[in-house]
C-alpha cells in the first residue's frame, strides 16, 4: 500500500515572521509519522515569490499531487488556504480540517441575531470540509483507525456550492 500524499494547508511565515512562529508544520508530521504518510508542503524557499502566477501555480500542482488536504485552522485562515480548500474540491481531494472549539472560526454558543448557536462553525470553512477535528490527536485516531479505506470514505465534491444555492432557494 503506498503512502497517502497529505498537503498541509495553514499559515505561512512571510517576512519578518519566518523563525519566529511556531512550526505547525514539523508538529503535524512528527505526530503523523506513524501513518503511512508522505507529505507535501508548500514551504520552497526557492520559489520565486515576486512571481505570482508561478507561486499560485505551484501551491495548485501541489494541492493536485496530494490525496488529502488538512487544513490547520486554530487562527484565522488567510486568503491562500481558504482558496486552497476550494481548489482541492475542484480536484476532487478530501479536506480535513483541525479546528478547536472556540477559535476564530468556530464558537461554541454564539449568538447570532438573537440565536445561540451551540457549535458554530463558520459556513465556508464547513461547507468544504469533509471531516472537521477539533484537534490534531483527534485526526491522527482518525487516519490511524481508518488509512485502509480512508480513500474510498466518501467526500465533499465541488457541487457543493449548487447543493447549497438550492439549499438556501
Amino acid at each position: 500500500m503506498r503512502p497517502i500524499k497529505v498537503y498541509l494547508a495553514g499559515k505561512i511565515p512571510k517576512g519578518d515572521e519566518i523563525g519566529n512562529l511556531s512550526d505547525w508544520r514539523n508538529e503535524y508530521i512528527t505526530l503523523l509519522k506513524d501513518c503511512e504518510i508522505s507529505f507535501i508542503s508548500p514551504e520552497n524557499p526557492d520559489l520565486d515569490e515576486s512571481q505570482p502566477l508561478l507561486v499560485f501555480g505551484h501551491d495548485c500542482v501541489l494541492v493536485r499531487e496530494a490525496d488529502i488536504i488538512v487544513i490547520n485552522a486554530p487562527d484565522k485562515l488567510g486568503v491562500g488556504t481558504a482558496q486552497e480548500m476550494i481548489i482541492a474540491k475542484y480536484f476532487g481531494k478530501y479536506v480535513y480540517t483541525v479546528l478547536p472549539p472556540d477559535t476564530h472560526h468556530r464558537r461554541t454558543n454564539l449568538n447570532m441575531h438573537g440565536r445561540i448557536i451551540p457549535d458554530w462553525i463558520h459556513p465556508f470553512v464547513y461547507a468544504f470540509s469533509d471531516k472537521i477535528f477539533n484537534n490534531i490527536h483527534e485526526l491522527v485516531v482518525y487516519i490511524k483507525d481508518n488509512r485502509k479505506g480512508i480513500l474510498d470514505t466518501s467526500k465533499k465534491e465541488l457541487h457543493i456550492i449548487d447543493d447549497a444555492i438550492s439549499r438556501y432557494e
